[in-house]
């Protein structure tokens, strides 16, 4: 999938901010204590998922001019 320069710039953020918890979690996990690794690693997880699935303020714009689209241009029927 093609990706924007912001649109990369926005997941690079969130790796950064992905990697700590899961860089101690994976050492907590090491060093023996599972429920609090694998917690951690679940943290690390859902921001990398929640930033790919869940529509926030910036993503509306472009929703709603892709439904515009979609509404007003038209495919046209093939015709043969």
């Amino acid at each position: 999938m093609a990706r924007g320069i912001l649109e990369m710039f926005g997941w690079v953020t969130i790796a950064l901010v992905a990697i700590p918890p899961a860089f101690a979690g994976a050492g907590v996990l090491i060093d023996g204590n599972l429920t609090i690794g694998a917690t951690l690693l679940g943290v690390a997880f859902a921001m990398v998922v929640a930033d790919q699935y869940i529509t926030t303020p910036s993503d509306l714009p472009a929703l709603l001019a892709s439904k515009l689209v979609g509404i007003v241009v038209r495919q046209p029927d093939e015709e043969e």
